[in-house]
């Protein structure tokens, strides 16, 4: 075999959990609206390895974005995802892939405790 004739191989990012009746939550949400309560405990080696990735095209595994309905409000909060959304910070881009999930605020409470806006 030829080195014209390898296979070639994509370098993307995806989750082998996805599907397409999941991807119905997928949305850019508006880095601006997320709540990241907890400090994240970043490896700043990686945050550069997504920043040149999601440069190159690289699609990500949305990030869980927890939405919270209260007197007629939304409220967006996010807990994992760090390094996802770091690099989509640094690179000063408005939105962030997430998947919304509806969570009632007990959920949140039980995240942050005394320190929960409910």
């Amino acid at each position: 075999m030829s080195s014209s004739d390898a296979p070639t191989t994509q370098h993307t990012k995806h989750s082998v959990f996805q599907n397409a009746a999941s991807d119905a939550n997928v949305h850019d949400v508006p880095i601006t609206v997320i709540n990241r309560p907890i400090p994240p405990e970043l490896d700043e080696e990686k945050v550069k390895i997504f920043m040149k990735d999601i440069e190159a095209g690289d699609v990500f595994t949305p990030i869980e974005i927890w939405r919270v309905k209260k007197d007629g409000q939304s409220y967006y909060f996010s807990f994992g995802g760090c390094h996802r959304f770091e690099a989509t910070k640094r690179l000063r881009r408005l939105t962030v892939r997430g998947r919304i999930i509806d969570v009632p605020p007990d959920m949140i409470r039980q995240h942050l405790g005394a320190s929960c806006p409910f």
